[in-house]
C-alpha cells in the first residue's frame, strides 16, 4: 500500500508521467467531481484561446491584405533584412501586434492541450485503452528536435481518437500539415537573401489555414470530452 502512495506522489510531482491505473479508475469513478472540472478548466482555456486566436488571424489577414493591395511594388521588390523598405513598415508594425497575440496563444494551448490529453486518459480508463503520450510529453515533444515534427501531431491524434473516435484524420492532417509547410517557409525566409515578400505572403496564409483548422479541432475535442464527462457522472 504505501508502494503504491509513494508512486502515485511520485506521477503527481513529475507532470510527464502518465496516470497510474489506480489514479485512472480512481477518477473515473469520481467523474463528477475530477472528470468534470478538468473538462470545465479546459473549456475556460478553449475560450480564452479562441479569442486570442481570432485576434491573431485578423491581424495575419490585415498583413496579407496589406501586402496584396500594394501591388507588385512590394511582392516584385526584394527586401534587404538589415534595412526593409519604408513601404513595408506597416507590415512590421502589424506583425509586431500579431506576435503578442501569438505568445499569448500558444501559452493557453499548451494548457488545453496538457488539460485534453489528461481528460483522454481518464476518459479511456473505462473503455480498456490508453493513450501512450503522457499529458506533460504532449507538451513537452514541442521543444525536442526531430520529435517536434511529428510527435505533438501524434498526441493530438490520441486526444482525438479517445474524445470522438467516430471522426477522421482529415482536419488533424490539414492542421499539422499546413503547419508543417509554416515552418519550412518561415525557415527559407530566415536564411535566404534577399527575403522574398511573395513568400511572406505564402507564409502568411499557411498559418491562417493552421490556425482556423487547430481552433475547429479545440472546439471538437471540447465539445465532446465535456460531454463524455457529463455521460460519466449521470
Amino acid at each position: 500500500m504505501s508502494e503504491n502512495h509513494s508512486t502515485s506522489r511520485d506521477q503527481e510531482s513529475n507532470p510527464y508521467a502518465a496516470p497510474s491505473d489506480e489514479m485512472l479508475l480512481h477518477q473515473a469513478h469520481q467523474a463528477q467531481a475530477v472528470v468534470g472540472g478538468l473538462v470545465t478548466s479546459t473549456k475556460n482555456v478553449y475560450v480564452a484561446s479562441l479569442v486570442v486566436m481570432w485576434l491573431m488571424m485578423i491581424g495575419i489577414v490585415a498583413g496579407i491584405a496589406f501586402l496584396c493591395s500594394a501591388g507588385t511594388a512590394i511582392l516584385m521588390t526584394p527586401l534587404d533584412r538589415s534595412e526593409p523598405t519604408r513601404l513595408l513598415l506597416p507590415y512590421v508594425g502589424i506583425k509586431a501586434v500579431v506576435s503578442i497575440f501569438w505568445i499569448l496563444h500558444i501559452t493557453l494551448y499548451c494548457v488545453w492541450k496538457r488539460r485534453s490529453m489528461r481528460n483522454a486518459w481518464i476518459l479511456a480508463a473505462d473503455a480498456g485503452r490508453k493513450p501512450s503520450i503522457s499529458p506533460g510529453w504532449s507538451i513537452g515533444f514541442y521543444f525536442i528536435p526531430i520529435m517536434m515534427w511529428f510527435m505533438p501531431f501524434k498526441a493530438m491524434k490520441e486526444i482525438w481518437q479517445t474524445s470522438v473516435p467516430e471522426r477522421r484524420l482529415g482536419l488533424l492532417s490539414l492542421w499539422w500539415g499546413s503547419w508543417i509547410l509554416y515552418q519550412i517557409t518561415e525557415q527559407t525566409i530566415n536564411i535566404v537573401e534577399p527575403i522574398s515578400s511573395y513568400a511572406m505572403v505564402i507564409s502568411d496564409v499557411l498559418l491562417l489555414i493552421s490556425g482556423i483548422a487547430l481552433t475547429r479541432i479545440m472546439s471538437v475535442v471540447t465539445k465532446a470530452q465535456r460531454e463524455k464527462a457529463n455521460s460519466l457522472a449521470s
